[in-house]
């Protein structure tokens, strides 16, 4: 049904973003080792404090990415945009720093130490150059994940809804209080989620779609009631200005 079909993409996109993070904890924990090795040669300055930082924001990152991934909300792509933003500017800053010591420093007489933080310069450029790509791919994929988790949450609201709208038509003397109540608390919510993902509009006069929610409303509504389904319309008879009127309750 149309509900299930929204989950499908979930484990898949959880699992990527767990493989993210450990990419990103192992390139950290590169990094830590790479500043703790550093750390008493003369190459300090500018790229010391990016090594450090960049490493501190990984750790950090790596963290929160992992909780916010499982909340299909606006804070996961916050999170991927703020990190992308912060590891583009740290790139920046590290090519400075490389081009700084490449072409203020005679490299002809430089010590071990130099040439040892020179080869790892190159392994941690390679590193967040392929960090960034998969950070990029995988922002497209949660923007994506989460315009189907608000497809999902439309095609949630909207079963509910016109489910209950079926139980108050088809079965007056229960009608009360919470059945308002619920009616119009999914009539908000859709309306909120339209607000969030105004493309989502388009699936109100997809046929299929309409389809597809209004058998699970019906399911819904035959587990409630115990009604037999041939009594229920086998297409919605609303229009979906009678569904969002906040007004309209089926008599």
């Amino acid at each position: 049904m149309a509900i299930a079909e929204a989950h499908k993409n979930q484990g898949f996109l959880f699992i990527a973003s767990l493989v993210f993070s450990l990419l990103i904890l192992s390139n950290s924990l590169v990094l830590w080792i790479g500043w703790v090795w550093f750390y008493n040669s003369d190459m300090n300055g500018w790229w010391m404090i990016v090594l450090f930082s960049y490493a501190v924001i990984d750790l950090v990152y790596a963290v929160v990415f992992t909780a916010a991934i499982q909340s299909a909300r606006c804070v996961t792509i916050k999170a991927v945009v703020i990190y992308n933003a912060l590891l583009s500017v740290l790139l920046f800053l590290q090519g400075y720093c490389e081009y700084y010591y490449r072409h203020k420093i005679d490299w002809l007489s430089v010590n071990s130490g130099t040439v040892k933080l020179t080869l790892f310069q190159e392994i941690i450029v390679r590193n967040n150059v392929w960090a960034w790509l998969y950070g990029s791919f995988l922002l497209g994929a949660i923007v994506l994940w989460f315009i189907q988790n608000q497809r999902h949450e439309l095609v949630r609201r909207m079963s509910i809804l016109l489910a209950h709208l079926l139980k108050w038509e088809y079965q007056p003397e229960r009608r009360g209080g919470s059945w308002k109540d619920t009616i119009r608390t999914q009539r908000q919510r859709i309306a909120l989620c339209l607000r969030k993902t105004p493309s989502l509009k388009a699936s109100l006069i997809d046929a299929d779609w309409q389809a597809d929610v209004w058998d699970d409303a019906v399911d819904n509504a035959i587990k409630e009631t115990g009604i037999a389904r041939k009594v229920f319309p086998k297409a919605c008879p609303w229009s979906n200005e009678q569904i969002m009127s906040l007004d309209f309750y089926p008599d």
